[in-house]
């Protein structure tokens, strides 16, 4: 796979359409992780890590064509209140 700069547009990838599939199961799962309050802890603060803007969540965004802002406004809104958050009730975030 080419490694891309984030200003880059890939457009023509014969490798685009399964990629993006990885990419979008992938975030998908941290959301799941996140928002299950029956899966482990250990789970979910790691998907609370990754959806706070780690450099990960920037790659697979790339690679899905997904807009890393938006993941975390809602990774921001569906965190559980006992899961990793702050006093004012925000996900800590990678410079935290």
């Amino acid at each position: 796979m080419r490694r891309l700069l984030s200003s880059q547009v890939v457009t023509r990838d014969p490798e685009g359409g399964p990629c993006r599939h990885l990419a979008v199961r992938v975030i998908e799962l941290a959301f799941r992780d996140l928002a299950s309050s029956a899966g482990l802890r250990s789970n979910q603060e790691s998907a609370r890590l990754f959806l706070a803007g780690s450099s990960m969540l920037d790659h697979w965004c790339a690679v899905a064509d997904l807009d890393p802002a938006w993941m975390i406004a809602r990774a921001n809104r569906l965190a559980p209140a006992s899961v990793g958050q702050g006093p004012s009730g925000t996900m800590g975030t990678k410079e935290d």
